[in-house]
C-alpha cells in the first residue's frame, strides 16, 4: 500500500504502489524487473522468473549470471524457462552490468577502434572491503577463509559459468566462434590483516 516514491526517497508520489500480493501484481503488468539476488536462491530466482514468463510476462533480470548465454546455464533451467516463455507468449531478457556491458559490449565497442586484434584482455577489479556482503564474500568467493579449502566460486566450472557469456558475446561481436574456455586459479593468502565494513580479515587467510 505504500507508494515507490516512499522507497526510493522521492519528493512527489509516483501512483505505483506495494504489494505482497504477487498474483494482483503481475495481473496488472506487462513485464516484470526482477531484481532478487540469484546468488545465494538460484532455485527460487529460477522458479519467480519461470512463473512470471508463464503468466505472459515480458521479464528483464541480472539476477542469473550464467542465462546471460544459454550456453553457460544449466540445460534444466535453459529448457523450464524457454518452455514457460513459448506457454506465455513472453521474453526473457538477461543483462546486467556484470555480465552485460562493462566486460563484453565494452571490448567489443573498444574493438572496432583496432585495425589489428592480438588479445583482448578483460579485468574486474572491485574493492570487496566496501561490499556489505558477508555470504558472497566470505562464503560464495571464501575471502578470509582457509587456504585448504577451496570456496563455490572457484570450483571447476563455476567461474565458466559465471563469466563464460561474456566470453561468448565478445566472440559473437567479433564475428568468432569460441572453441573452448580453460579456466586458470590462481589464489593468494593475505599478507596483512584488514579491516573491512564486514569485520577483520586475517592475514594467511584466503586473500
Amino acid at each position: 500500500g505504500r507508494d515507490a516514491a516512499t522507497f526510493a526517497d522521492l519528493d512527489s508520489p509516483t501512483g505505483v504502489t506495494a504489494t505482497t500480493d504477487i498474483d494482483a501484481a503481475l495481473g496488472a503488468a506487462d513485464a516484470v524487473a526482477y531484481m532478487a539476488s540469484g546468488d545465494i536462491r538460484p532455485d527460487e530466482a529460477v522458479a519467480d522468473i519461470e512463473r512470471c514468463l508463464r503468466a505472459g510476462k515480458h521479464v528483464v533480470t541480472p539476477s542469473l549470471y550464467s542465462l546471460y548465454d544459454p550456453r553457460s546455464a544449466p540445460p534444466e533451467w535453459v529448457e523450464r524457462l524457454t518452455d514457460a516463455a513459448v506457454e506465455g507468449g513472453s521474453t526473457l531478457l538477461v543483462s546486467g552490468v556484470d555480465p552485460g556491458w562493462g566486460n563484453d559490449a565494452l571490448a567489443v565497442l573498444a574493438a572496432g577502434l583496432c585495425t589489428r586484434i592480438r588479445t583482448i584482455r578483460c579485468q574486474e577489479i572491485f574493492d570487496y572491503s566496501t561490499y556489505d556482503q558477508p555470504h558472497a564474500v566470505k562464503v560464495l568467493c571464501g575471502f578470509g577463509g582457509p587456504m585448504d579449502q577451496v570456496p563455490m566460486m572457484l570450483l571447476p566450472s563455476i567461474p565458466t559459468m559465471v563469466w563464460g557469456g561474456n566470453l561468448r558475446l565478445i566472440g559473437r561481436g567479433l564475428g568468432l566462434e569460441i572453441d573452448e574456455i580453460t579456466e586458470d586459479v590462481e589464489r593468494r593468502p593475505l599478507e596483512q590483516t584488514v579491516d573491512t565494513v564486514m569485520g577483520r580479515f586475517e592475514q594467511g587467510t584466503q586473500g
